[in-house]
Formats: C-alpha cells, structure tokens, sequence
C-alpha cells in the first residue's frame, strides 16, 4: 500500500501559519525599526531647553536633532549634536526666515559666537553655530541665544520636537 499525501486542508493550515509567522515577524521588526527613528513633540518653556539638550548631546543616533519652535509662530531653531556640543542652525529658506537674519548675525555677536554660512544642494542658504562645552554650558548659551534672537523670555511657550 502506497503512502498518501496528507489532506489538502492540512497543506492549506501549514501554508497559513507560515504566511501568519512571516508577517508577525516582519509587522514586529518594522515596529522595532519604526521606533528608533520616531520623532516626539512636546510643550514646554526656556527651563526644558537644558535637559533636552542634555540628551541631543548624549544620543547615539546619527540624525538626533532637536527643534525648538515659538508656539503659534514660525519662528524656530535646529539642533544637531554630541557629546562635544552642538549645532545650531537656522535655514534662510522662507520670507521670515530672511527676516529675522540681521536678528541672528546681532544675537551671534552680543555672544561672541561665530557664525558660518552654507548653502543647500538646491541653493538655500543657512546659518549655522558650533557651540562646544559640556550641557550645561551649551544650554546656557542656547537660553540666551534664543532669548536676544526671537524675544523668548521664560513665560514664552515652546514646541519642542525631538529625534533623540
């Protein structure tokens, strides 16, 4: 007698959970994935500059970077960073962007801080600042900065958003 082949509906299950497993797996790993290039926003004021930059400069993502908006505005700054300290960058892309450039220059300079403009692939221009120390002392700075920059005081509120 001949060995017969299991049911059909056998092979049907089989083939299901293994289709099943696969996608398991793969919805997991893109979580996984997903997750670690999230971007999170919250509200806050001068007072969560420091912490938060505590942790750009501590991350160990490549693109960690931090935004700091006026709430209801457009006005904002960028961070990137290290352990070193920080970027901080203002793009010159929209009208009040170039607006508030002369802003930018004046506040550099009531801080000593150096100023190096780039310019995009596509041709816009940024203004960039490299504050180096350690957290404490490149928050301070951040503070003041913003504060001489776009009239931020600490009843200001602020959107932070942040991949860190």
């Amino acid at each position: 007698m001949g060995r017969s082949s299991p049911p059909r509906s056998v092979n049907v299950m089989k083939t299901l959970i293994i289709i099943f497993s696969i996608g398991l797996i793969s919805l997991l790993l893109y979580s996984c994935l997903k997750g670690s290039d999230e971007t999170n926003s919250f509200m806050g004021t001068v007072d969560d500059i420091q912490t938060t930059i505590e942790k750009l400069m501590k991350s160990q993502k490549d693109d960690a970077f931090l935004i700091i908006t006026i709430q209801g505005t457009e006005d904002f700054i960028q961070l990137t960073g290290d352990i070193n300290g920080v970027q901080l960058d203002f793009p010159l892309i929209t009208s009040r962007q170039n607006e508030l450039e002369t802003y930018f220059w004046k506040a550099a300079e009531d801080l000593d801080l150096k100023v190096v403009e780039n310019k995009g692939s596509d041709g816009s221009r940024f203004l960039d600042i490299d504050i180096n120390g350690n957290a404490s002392n490149v928050s301070d700075l951040v503070k003041t900065f913003i504060s001489n920059f776009l009239s931020v005081n600490r009843g200001t509120k602020l959107e932070f958003e942040v991949n860190i």
